[in-house]
């Protein structure tokens, strides 16, 4: 049965809610709340936007950061439907923000301090949004871009191929919250199957209990875009997979023996 559309912020709203923001920041947060919901409220601030692919999941933030991996996969698949352009459209996670998961996110992250600013940076994404930093730190567009990155729909991964599930690198990706974090808010998540090869590795490396600092993680990062700035990604990981793991593999032991600081 066809899902009904998700009803998204018109741009007026969506404006007007940003300048509310940035206007009362320092206020008491029910009365901006209120202000929030007196707009919300008002029927000409809402168009009718994508349909979902399933009934949109209710989300636990009571866990914090354990529970990250398993609410990115709901959304995911309850939005696997969303085209990147739609899935970039602040109007969307804003509306969902400050609505269907309001509550999720006052469970997932508190109420963000005194600073209107603060408390908004994870729950409403800037009107025109540039780049995926942004949306790789707003509590609902981080859980699906970070899931959309890392599906593997193909089972062409070890790990997602030995489990027999698409997003089996997804809940690893939340574990190691630097690393996650900067590959998504550093464009690392467009270069192909780079993210998938990088979650590999970390894998195989604690499988044999040996794990990376923050330093290390720059210095993997960096060193992996080097090495493999000149090879074709993609077309390894579609024919030899294994042959792509094995050779970021061999990149982040080196990692292990340097200098965070070289």
């Amino acid at each position: 049965m066809p899902q009904e559309a998700i009803r998204v912020l018109t741009e007026a709203a969506n404006r007007q809610i940003r300048s509310l923001i940035k206007a009362r920041d320092g206020v008491d947060r029910a009365e901006l709340l209120a202000e929030i919901d007196q707009l919300l409220d008002a029927p000409g601030s809402w168009l009718n936007g994508p349909s979902p692919s399933g009934a949109l999941p209710q989300l636990d933030g009571a866990g914090e950061s354990s529970k990250d991996g398993d609410a990115a996969i709901a959304l995911h698949r309850s939005l696997s439907g969303l085209t990147r352009v739609e899935a970039s459209d602040s109007r969307l996670w804003n509306a969902l923000g400050l609505t269907t998961y309001r509550n999720y996110i006052e469970q997932r992250w508190g109420d963000g301090g005194a600073s209107s600013e603060a408390w908004a940076s994870r729950r409403v994404l800037p009107v025109d949004v540039s780049g995926m930093r942004p949306l790789a730190r707003q509590s609902l567009s981080r859980l699906w871009w970070t899931a959309q990155v890392l599906h593997d729909p193909f089972l062409i991964m070890p790990l997602s191929k030995k489990i027999g599930d698409p997003y089996a690198y997804v809940p690893l990706a939340f574990s190691v919250e630097d690393l996650r974090a900067g590959v998504m808010e550093r464009g690392y998540w467009g270069l192909g199957g780079f993210p998938l090869l990088l979650f590999e590795t970390i894998r195989r490396l604690e499988s044999e209990g040996l794990h990376l600092d923050r330093g290390r993680y720059r210095m993997l990062l960096r060193r992996m875009l080097i090495i493999t700035g000149h090879t074709r990604l993609d077309y390894l990981i579609a024919n030899e997979p294994c042959r792509a793991a094995n050779l970021m593999e061999e990149v982040a032991r080196s990692v292990l023996e340097m200098n965070p600081e070289d």
